[in-house]
């Protein structure tokens, strides 16, 4: 039997190799326009979450129930303000619980208008309207987001010192938003952001019957929400886009 040092140096080292694997990346902007846009100086924004699903445990259509929450729009929010105001400094972006209290008092989340028609027949009224405008509000996104893991291969391999069992998978995640101009009271366009990562995952066995587990957590979301901010940011300032990478 192998000396107890050496047997966990040797741990170790296997265990910083498996855990080496690498994730592969690929994703896509892309833009549709109805009207111009542009974005003044102090020009505000509001994201609401219009729709979130997140099949990462189950497959559609079994996991299609909607996730959005008021917690899940304050996540989006921080992450597409961060990336947007890194392209345009002086953007406010107005938080959306703040917009619902100012706006439609006395209404909560659940009940608050959230899709492009419900944003578009809120317009409608000259008193909704003026409150968004107090606000300083130039444009409202109707945001949408799906994540999703898709299966992948199970692969065996063996060695001298042990057993490797290995899976494959791709997790995806798309952000779309709608956005609806105030002044004008009605949609200019929309931008799309998707992120796919492929993730590996398994466990090494040595023949002493030792499991070593490794795994790779994704962050597809927040990488997503990044290059949608970003995306969002040039649609504001009147670019059109459509692009798309690897690495």
């Amino acid at each position: 039997m192998l000396p107890r040092p050496f047997l966990f140096a040797l741990l170790l080292v296997l265990t910083a190799l498996l855990s080496a694997c690498s994730v592969s990346h690929a994703h896509f902007v892309r833009s549709s326009r109805d009207a111009p846009t542009d974005i003044g100086k102090n020009d505000g924004i509001v994201v609401v979450l219009s729709s979130y699903t997140d099949c990462s445990d189950r497959l559609p259509p079994y996991c299609l129930e909607p996730k959005e929450s008021a917690s899940a729009e304050s996540s989006f929010e921080r992450c597409i303000g961060t990336a947007t105001r890194a392209r345009i400094p002086s953007i406010v972006l107005v938080r959306a619980r703040k917009f619902r209290e100012k706006v439609f008092p006395g209404i909560e989340f659940k009940d608050s208008p959230r899709s492009e028609n419900d944003i578009l027949v809120a317009l409608s009224d000259p008193a909704v309207r003026t409150k968004m405008e107090v606000l300083g509000l130039r444009y409202v996104l109707v945001l949408q987001v799906r994540t999703q893991d898709w299966s992948g291969r199970l692969g065996l391999a063996g060695g001298e010192v042990g057993i490797g069992i290995g899976r494959e998978w791709d997790r995806t995640s798309e952000f779309k938003a709608i956005v609806v101009d105030i002044p004008e009271a009605r949609k200019v366009g929309n931008v799309v952001a998707g992120e796919g990562q492929l993730k590996g995952g398994g466990a090494f066995f040595f023949l002493l019957i030792i499991p070593i587990p490794y795994y790779i957590i994704s962050n597809v979301e927040s990488e997503t929400c990044r290059h949608f901010g970003l995306a969002l940011a040039d649609f504001l300032n009147g670019k059109d886009f459509f692009s798309h990478s690897q690495r």
